[in-house]
């Protein structure tokens, strides 16, 4: 998720007070996390997320008998 979506979903949650705004509030502060983790995770080590999303792929669309 984009990090201007995900600030945007944590200050409309500031806004108001109701519960759900609240669960929004903290969903979007989550994947703001995870996004930030990842990101950071992939700009350390490129080649091994490389590798990886080859393998991934291979998988997926290798041929079945």
């Amino acid at each position: 998720m984009p990090p201007v979506f995900a600030q945007s979903v944590v200050e409309y949650g500031g806004v108001a007070s109701s519960g759900a705004v609240r669960a929004i509030d903290v969903l979007g502060e989550q994947l703001d996390t995870i996004y930030y983790a990842v990101n950071n995770s992939v700009s350390d080590h490129p080649f091994l997320w490389g590798a990886g999303l080859c393998v991934t792929m291979f998988l997926i669309l290798r041929p079945r008998r």
